[in-house]
């Protein structure tokens, strides 16, 4: 401050909480604003001055959202353990960007925890960092081949992919296009049976005995589907022969769901981030990531 009397400049020493920094508090807020509200480091710093009168460096700004991340890794490490040795995991995969170069943004998710992991692959090398390969419980996902490792009685494939997959075929106006348009027939009492069994109005063998009826016409569907002169549909019925049991994991298993949305829906705020940023710069830029989403959708 100026003193009002000689106009000296006068200088006191620095607290000791603030030797360190800024304090936990605002370093907190920071790593919030960036990691969760997704504003880039110069809007927290604009933000910040704004609204708080505090005018604060872009470097400070980073240098607080690595300290974030430090405090985050063990809530970190105890998240993806806990998901690593879940019952029940829906895993799902979206790109990203690091350093410039294609990345890949992996979520396994439960009903208590959801683990994110950045990594350059998106074949198995990918799914390791995420997954263990001798992971013994069920695990939801799409039809992406890195997740074919894992037996069928062990895997539910979604549902919700499948239906868009077939809608496509039966919008396509081929000559073979109601053989898709008899096949969403069948998935939409598909999920009539399921509705009812998760609302309570029938249990698990109510739930059994209603998908009976739907799983012979939709055999009787992809037995002629492999027939069919149009490679789309042969294709798939091929795919969906072949991986049968894993359409059905859900009938069997308490909670198993027929489709992938839990892990579609806490992927879908990393998406926007990565349409309004340039990805990630470095190792501990990934870090952060993986551990700010891996803490807030917990």
């Amino acid at each position: 401050v100026c003193c009002p009397t000689c106009a000296a400049t006068v200088t006191a020493p620095a607290p000791p909480e603030a030797t360190s920094g800024y304090g936990p508090r605002l370093t907190a807020l920071i790593g919030h604003l960036h990691g969760t509200y997704h504003l880039s480091y110069r809007a927290v710093a604009d933000l910040l001055a704004d609204v708080a009168d505090l005018p604060i460096g872009l470097g400070s700004v980073v240098a607080s959202a690595e300290r974030v991340s430090t405090a985050m890794a063990p809530v970190d490490v105890a998240i993806h353990a806990a998901v690593r040795t879940a019952a029940v995991v829906n895993v799902d995969e979206t790109s990203w960007r690091c350093a410039g170069n294609r990345a890949w943004l992996w979520v396994a998710t439960t009903a208590r925890a959801s683990s994110f992991r950045l990594t350059t692959s998106r074949g198995r090398a990918g799914l390791d960092a995420l997954i263990a390969a001798e992971y013994g419980g069920v695990i939801g996902s799409d039809r992406w081949s890195a997740y074919n490792r894992y037996p069928a009685d062990r895997r539910q494939l979604c549902w919700a992919h499948l239906t868009r997959n077939v809608r496509a075929l039966a919008e396509a106006r081929m000559p073979e296009s109601p053989w898709a348009s008899d096949v969403l027939t069948q998935i939409d009492a598909l999920f009539v049976a399921w509705h009812a069994f998760r609302d309570g109005a029938s249990d698990r063998a109510g739930l059994q005995a209603a998908l009976v009826p739907i799983q012979q016409a939709l055999q009787t569907a992809l037995e002629r589907g492999t027939a069919c002169r149009w490679y789309k549909i042969a294709g798939l019925s091929q795919e969906l022969r072949t991986w049968w049991e894993a359409l059905w994991t859900f009938a069997r298993h308490d909670g198993v769901e027929p489709t992938n949305n839990a892990a579609e829906r806490v992927l879908r705020p990393a998406v926007i981030w990565r349409k309004q940023c340039f990805g990630t710069q470095s190792d501990d830029g990934n870090r952060f990531v993986e551990r700010i989403l891996s803490v807030v959708t917990t």
